[in-house]
């Protein structure tokens, strides 16, 4: 990934239905958030709201992650 992200040509990827993800996916969209040596990777996130207030599992994965 680190040849995609430079401070020259950061890397921006805008994730859509992420309620859609398999568990596998959602990992390592949570490997890439919280790897302490990836700079310049911007991962901009979309989710479906639900009529209730109960989390999905996407949610409640990512609900502490900072970016």
């Amino acid at each position: 990934m680190g040849v995609f992200t430079t401070q020259n040509h950061p890397l921006v990827v805008f994730l859509d239905d992420l309620h859609w993800a398999d568990s596998a996916s959602l990992n390592l969209i949570e490997l890439l958030m919280t790897d302490s040596d990836r700079k310049y990777l911007l991962l901009k996130r979309l989710l479906a709201t639900r009529c209730n207030d109960s989390a999905t599992p996407p949610q409640s994965k990512f609900r502490s992650s900072r970016y």
